[in-house]
């Protein structure tokens, strides 16, 4: 299935150029919950957020795409969005270095969701509040230094974050 957003590597630095990531997919993207229909996924304005996340807490392996798929169902439900949203997810590679000479590079098994903005009850404001607030929660649940969100329309990238505790 040809899925209605970016999927590809991507690359973040930080504007202050201490950080930078690179996530690389590896494996196929999976849908979580019902498969929405082709005219819902091709509408001519399909907002879309990309969000990127570790495995390890430091360098010990600690998450798996389990833990994070059913966290994410769990807490877009008590967001309101309806209970059987759909979102993609995919497992890849996160590699980012950080510093004043970026010398430091750790490199984790990681995972991108990606939540489709499909919920008529939600509007995009409300969309980009509800993911930026969910990666907030997200850096702190999973223990992590920061997370990317990547914000995009008809799969084009729009707006890129990255959230820090």
């Amino acid at each position: 299935m040809k899925f209605p957003c970016n999927l590809s590597a991507m690359r973040y630095e930080s504007p202050d150029g201490r950080k930078i990531g690179l996530f690389n997919p590896s494996g196929r993207a999976a849908w979580s919950g019902p498969i929405p229909n082709e005219a819902e996924l091709w509408t001519p304005k399909l907002y879309s957020a990309r969000i990127f996340l570790g495995f390890n807490v430091g360098r010990k392996p600690t998450w798996k795409m389990g833990d994070v798929t059913e966290w994410v169902k769990r807490n877009r439900r008590a967001q309101g969005v309806a209970p059987n949203a759909s979102f993609i997810y995919q497992k890849g590679i996160w590699t980012h270095r950080k510093g004043p000479d970026r010398g430091k590079s750790v490199t984790e098994k990681s995972t991108q969701i990606v939540l489709l903005n499909l919920d008529k009850n939600e509007n995009r404001t409300e969309f980009r509040k509800h993911v930026l607030d969910l990666a907030q929660d997200m850096v702190r649940h999973f223990r992590q230094e920061e997370v990317v969100v990547d914000f995009q329309l008809n799969g084009i990238s729009k707006r890129t974050a990255m959230v820090t505790p």
